[in-house]
């Protein structure tokens, strides 16, 4: 045999030794700036080291496979470790495996560990994520996954000054509704009264300060040094009352104000103090929320705080007859993500948490203080991975290898025939 066909078979040996590694221990070309694609070393370190595989299924129909993209975050998963088993179905072609679990509609990821489940809905994340993309599912992914592989669920502490339960409470101001929502085997949500605070001396996961008053002046003290022991703290502040919230925060650079901002176009039809605003997610998603009464908030960007809520540009508040333009903010975060401040607490109730995308929004503040991982930012496109698949490899094949060849060829083919052009005798007819 020649060495030509010894390299030959050699180099098409070694392709098919590629392309079923590929597909065993999948692969991509991830072109990406920040390498969006490359399973965070953090999450394959836990996975890794779990006693028990995490079994994911997709149960999604071929054409909405298509429309998401759904191969570049399958093998994602699969690179994360070999302890995750990613499975596809279409749930109406299995439907003795979507009745095992429960699925009758399209677009949903089921994660399954220890016992556990938690699921997906990927319609959700379509309607919430404009741009379909595909790093907002892998933080929803990933989220789910933690809280899944925890020992422990996470423990949500709301101290409030009522003297009934707000979590059992079905009246419209009330936070049933909040509790429902959030409440699940990954997270706990208990409350507690704000005269407890003094004896209740361990930490939650986060605390929620709900609708600090006046009254509860005598206990400001007690308060103020609870709230800088704890891990995470959302403050809900009533707006009439800023100055209570003002010294639970200690802090010189944020001042709460109880001049309630109103809007002359963005807002409800009941009162120009019902705010629709525009909210952009930790995720970077785009939502409409409704912010009802609504005091706005001072403070210095550079002491280490960020606007979260914004009203718009034709908001304002009258002072002393005199009328201040927006926009002004409604919500903010510190930026080590240890403190959000909210000028108005309505929106936690029953009946305005289901407006909008009030209950995201929540969501959004809440788990920012939670989530222990990276997040991944969208990409400005979608082209710029490749995954080592079948019909990929045979792309790439055709692009790097074949489509040379021929473009060899045809120069070789055309070089010969300009060649034996160049050389045929000129004949000359002479007239007979």
């Amino acid at each position: 045999m020649s060495k030509k066909k010894r390299i030959a078979i050699g180099c098409i040996f070694l392709s098919c030794l590629l392309l079923i590694y590929s597909q065993k221990y999948p692969l991509y070309l991830d072109l990406t700036t920040n390498k969006h694609l490359k399973p965070a070393l953090f999450l394959s370190k836990k996975v890794n080291a779990l006693p028990m595989p995490i079994l994911v299924t997709f149960f999604v129909s071929d054409a909405l496979s298509k429309e998401l993209q759904l191969d570049p975050l399958t093998h994602w998963l699969n690179s994360i470790s070999p302890k995750v088993n990613v499975s596809v179905l279409n749930h109406s072609s299995s439907p003795e495996t979507a009745d095992h679990y429960d699925i009758s509609s399209d677009g949903i990821i089921v994660i399954e560990y220890n016992g556990k489940r938690n699921d997906i809905d990927l319609i959700e994340q379509i309607i919430i994520n404009e741009s379909h993309a595909i790093e907002n599912v892998q933080n929803a992914i990933t989220r789910a996954v933690l809280q899944l592989i925890q020992l422990d669920p996470i423990e949500i502490m709301l101290v409030h000054s009522s003297q009934m339960s707000l979590l059992d409470s079905s009246d419209p101001m009330g936070l049933k509704a909040f509790y429902d929502h959030f409440n699940s085997p990954f997270v706990s949500i208990k409350e507690m009264h704000i005269n407890d605070v003094a004896t209740n001396a361990s930490p939650s996961d986060l605390a929620i300060l709900y609708k600090p008053t006046e009254h509860i002046r005598p206990q400001l003290p007690d308060l103020t040094q609870w709230a800088t022991q704890q891990n995470a703290l959302v403050i809900f502040a009533h707006p009439n009352f800023p100055d209570i919230s003002n010294s639970i925060i200690n802090d010189p650079s944020i001042v709460l104000n109880n001049s309630i901002v109103e809007d002359t176009i963005a807002h409800l039809m009941q009162s120009k103090n019902q705010l629709i605003i525009q909210y952009q997610t930790t995720f970077n998603q785009e939502l409409i929320g409704v912010f009802p009464y609504s005091g706005f908030i001072d403070f210095n960007e550079n002491n280490g705080w960020r606007a979260r809520a914004l009203s718009s540009p034709d908001s304002f508040f009258t002072h002393q007859n005199d009328i201040i333009n927006g926009p002004f903010s409604l919500a903010i975060e510190s930026k080590n993500q240890r403190l959000t401040v909210l000028n108005h607490y309505l929106m936690l109730s029953n009946l305005w948490i289901t407006q909008g995308d009030n209950a995201l929004i929540l969501e959004d503040i809440i788990y920012s203080h939670l989530d222990e991982f990276p997040i991944q930012s969208a990409r400005n496109t979608r082209n710029d991975f490749i995954i080592l698949s079948p019909i990929n490899a045979l792309k790439l094949g055709m692009m790097l290898i074949l489509l040379p060849l021929v473009a060899i060829l045809l120069i070789g083919f055309m070089a010969r025939y300009l060649l034996h052009q160049k050389a045929s005798p000129k004949h000359a007819h002479l007239p007979k």
